[in-house]
């Protein structure tokens, strides 16, 4: 075997690993211009073993590039850098619902320790007014008759974000 067709093989093997470290690390595409240098560099020593070699190395490489930076870039955004470098990236359908479950969970949680919590009518609840309890504003349901300003209330129940209390007598 000829040693440019070793030196041939080893630039298009070079050129193929520095692809793939440009997709993982962020270099701005100086790696990526490094490999490019390398195709070409491979390119010149496959003419130099033969004009047919150098021809079938130029269809080839006109192939695998194209295809290769497909799959790189449907790939990279799913590598850890890859998600890194994506600026406010859409989240995945599991990761929204996720969160969507622990937000409503923790509204759940909160919603259920306000029960039986007691406080002040801050206005009149002609059914609805704003009450504090525990030093928190809500916009609460009274139940039963109107509730004046300034008179003491228990939340009696929660249901999604409606608050209903009732007047301490």
């Amino acid at each position: 075997m000829p040693v440019e067709m070793i030196w041939a093989f080893g630039l298009g093997l070079g050129a193929v690993l520095l692809f793939l470290i440009e997709f993982l690390v962020p270099s701005a595409g100086i790696i990526g211009a490094v490999s490019f240098l390398l195709v070409c560099a491979s390119i010149y020593a496959f003419f130099q073993v033969g004009e047919w070699w150098g021809v079938a190395s130029v269809g080839i490489y006109l192939v695998l590039i194209p295809i290769a930076i497909n799959f790189a870039l449907k790939v990279m955004p799913h590598t850890p850098i890859g998600r890194m470098l994506m600026l406010g990236g859409p989240d995945t359908e599991e990761e929204e619902a996720r969160k969507r479950a622990e937000r409503e969970r923790t509204e759940r949680e909160q919603a259920a320790a306000l029960i039986g919590a007691e406080g002040e009518a801050l206005t009149d609840l002609r059914p609805v007014g704003s009450v504090k309890i525990e030093g928190t504003r809500i916009e609460a349901l009274a139940e039963g008759a109107m509730i004046d300003a300034g008179t003491r209330v228990r939340v009696v129940k929660v249901e999604g974000s409606q608050v209903k209390v009732r007047r301490i007598d």
